[in-house]
């Protein structure tokens, strides 16, 4: 696991010395990825740089960038390949002599024998460079899920790529500019979709695709690999998937508990950690597993209780902590960390859980995933309710909308009321649309009457429209909404979240609910055997019961969430005014001040809750004090 960084000129000879002085300064903001080591190479054509964290292989022979003998490919790569003893075998057999145990070197040679088409033989997760020098090549490519990052740009014909956005920025002259129309589509999903970043001329290198650039050549990102599509469902009995997903999960798992560093298990307590935790205690040798969880005073977020008792039942070396301190210091961190604008609040909670982690083992082991494979999250329930509500006449949609409606649809624990009621009034809309708005954080009626003069010509542009391919693959209206989240809400939220907050602490993630056997498998079963509205994951949980205790098979589904609705409207409060009616947050234009104030005003009076539009322009305007307003890029992160 790394951090890495590449530079192609548009020709040569180049001031290499400049070129190196820049690239170290590229390399060296990114060394939290990669704490142990720090390189860079140049052959005065390309120039690349890492960061390490040893997980794999850990001498000198695992270090980066890293190359053949005979220096005709050279290698930058952030990730872990976990078939990667297999492929080495598979090469010793075509004659490569390798001179370590890491992944790296399997790409090296692989990249030798089989050109591009190695990355389809990569089950793991990556973002690579790849410097070919005898066809005078940089090949940039990111795995189909999406679980590593890899940034880029190109600036007066030199291309430059990233594991994270501000090594980017640390380019000489690079002109930062906020871009908004991502912007826009932020306040409507808390993130920023692909392949926008919220910098102009920066782009997000889509999961599954690669750039195969000459210096000078044009960007082109092509698709080398795609995930099953709703129509490649497969035939399957309920019998022989429970059978088949208790032997792919077992393997996902033990495959991602090699490393020659300690392995843990971030446990919340739900059904996804909580399975694999069970399944790690099962292959775990030498020493109790270790877990770590976090909660909070308010005890309607608070699951350690459901954590301890997984970690009781398996024996486990549990760590937990309550999450305390200085929040706004954690805020300002978390915007240094993460780069864009980016309002999913569980993000704090991430970041501490995994700094717990990281004070006792160096990977761990996430539920990341289980919700999209197996159709967990109860908005997917209002989905496949809509196909009969759909029958129902208009006259009786409406009145139960306006009782929905009338709810604190926003107060944390009544998410699916709001869901249900923007479902059933907006029923004539478009699927696409009707889901997008049961999930947006601001609405485009929000944003009809708040937006200021900056970005009310986005108005016309709806966010929700960018959903709509998901849908027009989709049979029903529940399966595009799955395959929504997995091509947006997966790749750009959950798994930006987990890399970005573990990173942060040079903690590496493996989530195996996203192993490539495993995730391809369970998107091609069928709706009816994937999803039960009797039970929520029945599948998965069928599988599990026997290892895990009933009271966590049968609890209601939580998703990590933290106490925002109650910290807005207290120990928040203040800093929540300051970044949203200070002048210097007016003065760009983007919200109107009497749209801030309305719902500053009604959240605190409890008229509505507003927390998550206050939240999401909270964020956003950190964001622009941190990296748009400081005239010199912040090169480490605020102490907290």
């Amino acid at each position: 696991m790394c951090g890495i960084v590449g530079v192609l000129p548009p020709h040569a000879p180049v001031e290499t010395a400049k070129f190196r002085h820049s690239l170290s300064r590229m390399t060296n903001i990114l060394r939290h990825r990669g704490p142990d080591r720090q390189d860079i190479w140049t052959d005065g054509q390309v120039f690349l740089g890492a960061t390490r964290l040893a997980v794999q292989g850990l001498g000198a022979s695992g270090d980066q960038p890293m190359g053949d003998q005979k220096s005709l490919v050279r290698v930058v790569f952030n990730g872990e390949i976990y078939n990667h003893r297999d492929l080495r075998r598979e090469l010793e057999a075509k004659g490569y002599a390798f001179q370590g145990n890491s992944d790296t070197e399997v790409i090296v040679h692989g990249y030798l024998e089989w050109g591009s088409a190695v990355l389809t033989k990569l089950r793991g997760m990556f973002a690579l460079c790849i410097w070919d020098s005898r066809r005078q090549k940089l090949i940039l490519a990111r795995d189909r899920t999406g679980k590593k990052p890899l940034f880029y740009a190109e600036e007066n014909g030199t291309l430059i790529c990233a594991s994270e956005i501000k090594a980017i920025l640390n380019w000489p002259g690079f002109r930062r500019h906020a871009n908004l129309e991502a912007i826009h589509h932020y306040l409507s999903f808390q993130y920023v979709p692909g392949p926008l970043t919220a910098f102009s001329g920066v782009s997000k290198l889509a999961p599954g695709h690669l750039i195969e650039v000459q210096p000078g050549g044009k960007i082109q990102p092509v698709a080398f690999s795609s995930l099953p599509a709703p129509k490649d469902t497969r035939h399957k009995s309920a019998d022989d998937a429970r059978a088949e997903l208790a032997s792919l999960l077992d393997e996902a798992v033990r495959i991602r508990m090699s490393a020659d560093v300690p392995v843990g298990a971030l446990l919340s307590g739900g059904l996804d950690s909580s399975a694999i935790v069970a399944i790690m205690r099962h292959h775990a040798t030498g020493g109790r597993l270790k877990t770590f969880s976090l909660g909070f005073s308010e005890e309607s977020h608070d699951e350690r209780a459901y954590a301890a008792k997984v970690a009781q039942h398996f024996e486990t070396e549990h760590h937990e902590i309550e999450m305390s301190g200085d929040l706004n210091g954690l805020l300002h961190k978390v915007s240094w960390h993460f780069d864009e604008p980016f309002a999913d609040a569980s993000a704090l909670s991430t970041m501490c859980v995994s700094a717990l982690a990281r004070k006792e083992v160096t990977v761990v082991l996430t539920g990341d995933g289980g919700d999209e494979a197996f159709m967990g999250y109860p908005r997917y329930d209002v989905c496949h309710a809509s196909e009969w509500i759909r029958k129902l006449p208009a006259c009786m949609r409406s009145s139960a909308a306006a009782i929905a409606n009338r709810m604190p649809h926003d107060a944390d624990g009544l998410r699916p009321l709001r869901i249900f009621g923007r479902f059933l009034g907006n029923f004539d809309s478009k699927d696409s649309r009707r889901y997008a708005e049961s999930m947006a954080f601001f609405q485009d009626h929000h944003k009809e009457t708040g937006y200021g003069e900056a970005l009310a010509p986005h108005r016309l542009n709806s966010s929700f429209d960018r959903l709509d391919r998901y849908f027009q693959d989709s049979r029903t209206i529940l399966t595009g909404a799955v395959w929504a989240d997995i091509n947006t809400y997966l790749p750009d939220d959950l798994l930006v979240k987990t890399d970005i907050a573990t990173m942060a602490h040079g903690l590496e993630a493996r989530s195996p609910f996203l192993d490539q056997e495993l995730f391809d498998w369970a998107l091609r079963l069928p709706e009816e055997v994937r999803y039960s509205s009797v039970r929520t994951k029945d599948l998965l949980k069928s599988v599990v019961a026997p290892m895990l205790p009933d009271e966590i098979i049968n609890r209601p589904k939580k998703g990590f969430g933290i106490p925002l609705q109650q910290w807005l409207a207290g120990e928040l409060l203040p800093l929540a005014h300051e970044l949203l009616l200070s002048q210097q947050s007016l003065d760009r234009k983007l919200i109107k001040r009497e749209f801030a104030e309305k719902i500053l005003n009604e959240h605190c009076s409890g008229r509505f809750y507003h927390h998550p539009r206050i939240w999401a322009l909270m964020m956003l305007e950190l964001w622009f004090r941190t990296w748009i307003d400081a005239a010199q890029i912040p090169q480490t992160p605020p102490r907290y």
